[in-house]
């Protein structure tokens, strides 16, 4: 089975799952007011839709054929993003959202090879910016700020 449909079937259980089992959870575990519990439904919904498309999109290829094997160069890569995406979740804790969200879209383009720094400097920013305007304007939600900035911070933060 090729990987693009077994990854597209996974979300789509996952998801499905979250948003139909999610609903079961006492308000009080997912937000602290009434708009933050439109945006997990939001993101949910989303990915379900999303990975209908991705199954659709790979059964529409010709055959259903197994993918040639990679080089041990292509796995090398493959590891290297998944250990930098686990590095993601302890860096969140450390550094907080919008830190983290920083680093890791400033270093992991240019890390592997599709984007020059200036470049993934500039997408850094406006990705960084675009966070908080969504999250802390629009929505006034308050993400995790990190072990490290939680020192500087009031109590009532």
């Amino acid at each position: 089975m090729r990987a693009d449909l077994v990854a597209g079937l996974t979300i789509l259980a996952v998801s499905s799952a979250l948003l139909v089992f999610g609903g079961f959870l006492p308000l009080s575990a997912l937000t602290s007011n009434r708009m933050g519990i439109l945006w997990p439904l939001v993101i949910l919904s989303v990915l379900v839709l999303l990975s209908w498309a991705l199954v659709l999109l790979s059964l529409r290829k010709k055959g259903l054929s197994e993918e040639p094997p990679q080089s041990s160069a292509a796995r090398r890569k493959i590891v290297f993003r998944i250990a930098a995406i686990a590095s993601y979740i302890p860096l969140l804790s450390i550094f907080g959202f919008y830190l983290s969200a920083f680093v890791f879209s400033l270093v992991l383009p240019p890390l592997l090879g599709k984007a020059k720094w200036r470049v993934s400097a500039g997408f850094a920013i406006v990705f960084t910016l675009a966070l908080w305007g969504l999250f802390g304007i629009l929505m006034r939600q308050t993400l995790p700020v990190g072990y490290l900035w939680a020192a500087f911070l009031p109590a009532d933060w």
